[in-house]
């Protein structure tokens, strides 16, 4: 066992965020950290790296502030700044696994939590200045 297993230093100034859901039987793990969300699947399969670039960002300082996945629809969600972007999940090929862009809601205010709604329609989300907020998505 290493010892920062045990004694974790000081935490990282910077937003991060981690998820995990399971979807078509298997447990994916995503987490955010600065302006990159790295997405794997179980146990330790690295199946793809998203850049907040794809939201039209291209002010690297821009952090992911908070990601979820959706266990009914496979779908991605990633907030940065007063965005949300959305991907779409696609195994066109059975050998590889991929999540597509999808489109971006502006919210007009930052995000700092989301989660999906029951139906996987809807991406919510809340901020320090508002409570809750819910965005339609087809």
């Amino acid at each position: 066992m290493f010892l920062e297993s045990i004694c974790p230093g000081q935490v990282n100034p910077q937003p991060h965020a981690i998820e995990a859901f399971v979807w078509k039987s298997i447990r994916y793990i995503i987490y955010a950290t600065g302006s990159k969300v790295v997405i794997y699947a179980d146990p330790a399969k690295l199946v793809q790296i998203v850049s907040s670039k794809t939201l039209g960002n291209d002010d690297q300082r821009e952090m992911v502030t908070a990601v979820a996945g959706c266990p009914r629809t496979g779908r991605l969600a990633l907030a940065c700044g007063t965005q949300i972007g959305i991907w779409q999940y696609s195994d066109k090929t059975k050998s590889k696994q991929q999540w597509h862009f999808d489109t971006v809601i502006d919210t007009g205010t930052r995000v700092s939590c989301l989660d999906w709604g029951k139906d996987g329609k809807m991406p919510s989300f809340g901020s320090r200045t508002r409570d809750l907020g819910v965005d339609a998505y087809p």
